[in-house]
């Protein structure tokens, strides 16, 4: 698991999200080795980005918290999944890394078999992190 990998790292690992998504936050934690900050649920979008931008690292999906991540200037790694990274990738890439093949944008109805979300799986994220501190400016 990513977070367990970034754990044995030294990183403090918080695990955030709405609360429609404290199952599978709980889901997650309960598969974690290493400890975790479960925080689900309970943060303002304040509190979120007070975090992030005291966050070493970010790892998240395509998702208000890369955007977050990549306004505070907090490194992070974005797992495309449901949207397309040509267009939504934060930028500099050498600050905030991407991966997964996401979703290209077009039109509603137009979408293709090739156009189905990807799944990178754990090894791919962590291939991406080989050293979750090198993720600087």
């Amino acid at each position: 698991m990513v977070a367990d990998r970034l754990a044995r790292d030294g990183l403090r690992i918080v695990l955030t999200g709405t609360p429609d998504e404290c199952a599978i936050v709980k889901d997650v934690a309960q598969a974690m080795t290493a400890p975790a900050l479960d925080l689900c649920g309970l943060t303002t979008l304040g509190e979120a980005a007070a975090l992030i931008e005291s966050a070493r690292l970010v790892v998240t999906n395509d998702t208000g918290t890369s955007h977050l991540a990549a306004a505070l200037g907090t490194p992070s790694v974005v797992v495309f999944i449901a949207s397309d990274p040509t267009r939504w990738a934060p930028t500099p890439s050498n600050r905030h890394l991407s991966i997964g093949r996401g979703v290209r944008d077009v039109p509603a109805g137009q979408q293709s078999r090739r156009d189905a979300p990807s799944f990178p799986d754990v090894d791919e994220v962590l291939d991406v992190i080989a050293d979750p501190l090198a993720v600087t400016a």
